[in-house]
């Protein structure tokens, strides 16, 4: 019986798990769309309809 209570405990931890792991993958596209926008307009002081997309996409 406590074999089976770890099982649907360690299920109850997927939840856990996930929502780290989004929190996580959030945190690298906020990152990576912010870079790649700071970048563009540092180089050519304008940003094009492929950046906006990236950012309705955010």
């Amino acid at each position: 019986m406590s074999s089976a209570a770890n099982q649907s405990g360690s299920y109850q931890n997927y939840g856990r798990i996930t929502n780290v792991i989004s929190w996580l993958l959030l945190c690298v596209m906020i990152l990576t769309v912010g870079t790649r926008a700071a970048t563009k307009w540092t180089m050519i002081r304008r940003l094009e309809g492929d950046d906006f997309l990236a950012f309705i996409a955010f």
